[in-house]
């Protein structure tokens, strides 16, 4: 079987199919030996792709708040055979980022495809995606189910590759609205075999698969953030695995596949473990959104983790709630890395134990590699078996001779307990509007403290309102046409055919109104400013938009803490208690099953201070507070806490696929539902007006 399957460069394949990230040593690794043959003279990139690159970057770059790229070391250098292939869930965006965050120093130009139904339509879309250079792929779904011929496009992608340029492809095949990653095509692998039977005679021909992750935290709201994420290519060629190659002879019909098909399918495999391995992938929103909760119980506000930990930590507890438990635990690894092996570590002293897991130089050595350790399925502890990207198995029912309960039922059923009560718990907050981090704060307890900051609160969001205002009008029209089309959009069909292209409809429309704005705010103040009116508009834009996310954060505090006080000491003392009790949960399912430490705080990446790099360390007084007034006005500030905020009063942890409503009770009469109306316009969620029963209910927009 071995034989059959393409030697994967850092990846190791079993006689299963399955496929798992690894890091070969220099004697086990094929091509330790063979360097890279030299890449083909650089192609410079079409005038309007470049325009199209450097337009987009600044557009995402104000749609989105971050976007934060890894691992852009990783992508081969111009002139090598490379075939990107990404996630796909955000339709054109997609594509636009990839484009924009693949360093030019890297990649010059990328050879982009798109459905066929985008092109010549008349539209800014499709002259965009024409003038890019983007070729048409067909879809069975888009020619009412019939046979499509795509030959002739995959014939130019095959002599682009030849040429040594990087082709893209979405091996899901569309965009998606689901959380989950769907079923990869054999596409990708497809075009790898027919290229390399091409060159079978060119033993100098090498062809790379660059994967790449992305992951939009809120991929339609304003101001929110992306991570985009290349993993290590896989290098394959027509030497070293000659089984992707084409018989030149047609086969016999078989029941079981041929060498070159096993080949084909453990090639689609690894790709697609290379790509989930960077994601967030669950089979439903709700897991997410208890994900969600898990996370911030166990690494709260103020654990200043980067976004690429922030979204591997949110899977580990993805994988830990579905029922999956990693291979090695956090002890393991401190004890292998430490100098003594795993068994050893069970029988040390605690204080040996504690004394291990506060060191700094195993924290460090540790992040990456204990959110590297997969999680495997029940009762398969070997990797290889199970998969890191099995689905759960369901609880077990049998028990033991004398009728009592199995270990591993109790423990399902205390999962499914977890699962229930942080769902429990995640309603309440949203049905009262506060954040976690409110509950944790004790000091919040006294009605001096909350009125103080209310008052602090309220008289920031005034003044950041007061000096938004000239920004606002220059702001108002771009973000009213990009909602207005959005919501026509998403009243045309239902939520999973439409809500994927909701960026690309804000993107669009935002960009040709802000073009309109700018031209007729130049005409109006040229004769004031001549020549310099321009730059002028621009950066007042940028900073209204800056000045725009502090009050915006300012006023979702203000709402909190208003919140807060009419909640009453009562209600929010039993809502510390709830989450004392999930904290401690929360925490032995990161230890026992995501083996994850019990101290958060060894995925901190701590950011040193502007003045500190600049070698102010040492200055006191008056300069070092003017520095940090001074910091306010950074335009490279991160004005949100919380890497899952946006440009909202309200965070949205409510989808299109969660029960219309619930009841929630707590403390014995103290009620309310949850509910979702749909209107023309915007969703609104009714929530009680007084938190007691039989009282009148209100409209609060989500």
């Amino acid at each position: 079987m071995e034989d059959a399957q393409p030697r994967l460069r850092g990846m190791k394949i079993d006689d299963s199919s399955t496929v798992r990230s690894g890091v070969s040593s220099e004697s086990g690794n094929d091509f330790a030996d063979s360097p890279h043959p030299p890449p083909l003279p650089r192609t410079p990139a079409p005038l309007a792709y470049v325009l199209i690159r450097w337009l987009f970057r600044f557009v995402l770059g104000v749609f989105y708040s971050t976007v934060v790229v890894e691992g852009a070391e990783n992508i081969p250098e111009d002139g090598v055979p490379c075939m990107l292939t990404a996630n796909h869930c955000n339709s054109l965006t997609d594509a636009l980022l990839l484009v924009t965050t693949v360093p030019s120093s890297r990649r010059s130009f990328l050879r982009l495809t798109a459905k066929d139904t985008q092109f010549g339509r008349g539209t800014f879309t499709s002259w965009l995606i024409e003038s890019a250079g983007t070729l048409p792929i067909k879809r069975p779904k888009d020619h009412k189910g019939e046979k499509v011929d795509n030959s002739v496009v995959f014939a130019t992608l095959i002599r682009a590759l030849e040429k040594g340029h990087m082709t893209v492809l979405f091996p899901e095949g569309m965009s998606r609205y689901w959380p989950q990653i769907a079923e990869l095509k054999q596409g990708v692998s497809r075009i790898v075999a027919d290229t390399l039977t091409r060159q079978k005679d060119n033993p100098k021909f090498e062809l790379a698969i660059q994967t790449a992750s992305i992951t939009y935290l809120h991929r339609n709201l304003f101001r929110s953030d992306v991570l985009v994420t290349f993993h290590k290519p896989i290098y394959v060629s027509a030497l070293t695995h000659p089984d992707l190659i084409a018989p030149s002879l047609p086969t016999t019909p078989s029941p079981t596949p041929s060498a070159h098909e096993r080949a084909i399918r453990s090639l689609t495999a690894t790709i697609g473990t290379s790509i989930r391995s960077g994601i967030l992938d669950a089979p439903s929103w709700s897991v997410i959104r208890l994900a969600n909760t898990a996370r911030r119980l166990y690494a709260p506000l103020g654990t200043k983790l980067s976004l690429g930990d922030h979204v591997r930590l949110t899977q580990r507890f993805v994988d830990a709630l579905m029922g999956k438990r990693a291979e090695r635990t956090w002890d393991e690894i401190a004890g292998v890395q430490g100098g003594e092996a795993a068994s050893g570590l069970k029988g040390a002293p605690a204080e040996k134990k504690r004394e291990r897991e506060t060191r700094p130089d195993v924290k460090r050595m540790l992040t990456e590699e204990v959110l590297k350790t997969p999680l495997v399925e029940k009762g398969k502890k070997d990797g290889l078996q199970a998969g890191y990207f099995a689905v759960a198995s369901p609880p077990s029912s049998v028990k033991n001779g004398d009728g009592a309960r199995t270990e591993d039922e109790a423990d399902d059923e205390e999962l499914e307990r977890l699962r229930r009560d942080l769902k429990t718990y995640q309603d309440l907050l949203y049905l009262h509007g506060i954040k976690d981090d409110r509950i944790r704060n004790p000091r919040l307890l006294r009605r001096r403290t909350l009125l103080k900051r209310l008052l602090v609160r309220l008289v920031g969001s005034i003044c950041l309102f007061t000096i938004s205002i000239p920004g606002l009008c220059l702001w108002l029209p771009i973000l009213w046409m990009a909602k207005r089309e959005a919501d026509k959009l998403v009243r045309k069909g239902p939520v999973f055919d439409t809500y994927d292209e909701i960026a690309q409809i804000k993107l669009t429309y935002g960009l040709l109104t802000g073009l309109a704005v700018l031209t007729l705010s130049s005409l109006l103040t040229f004769p004031f400013l001549p020549f310099l009116n321009l730059p002028f508009l621009l950066g007042l834009m940028w900073l209204t938009l800056r000045f725009l996310e502090d009050l915006f954060s300012s006023l979702r505090a203000l709402l909190a803490l208003a919140r807060l006080l009419m909640l009453g000491k009562r209600q929010l003392v039993l809502l510390r208690s709830m989450r004392a009790d999930l904290h401690s949960r929360v925490e032995q399912l990161a230890v026992e099953r995501a083996g994850l430490p019990r101290d958060a705080g060894v995925f901190v990446r701590e950011r040193e201070r502007r003045w500190k790099r600049m070698g102010l360390g040492a200055v006191e007084g008056g300069l070092r507070k003017w520095l940090g007034f001074a910091a306010f006005f950074d335009p490279r500030r991160r004005r949100k806490k919380d890497w899952n905020e946006a440009l909202k009063l309200f965070d949205q942890t409510e989808f299109q696929e969660d029960a219309p409503g619930r009841l929630l009770t707590v403390d014995g009469g103290v009620t309310g539902v949850v509910l979702m109306a749909r209107n023309r316009d915007s969703k609104r969620q009714i929530v009680p007006s007084q938190r007691k029963e039989g009282k009148r209910y209100r409209l609060r927009r989500s």
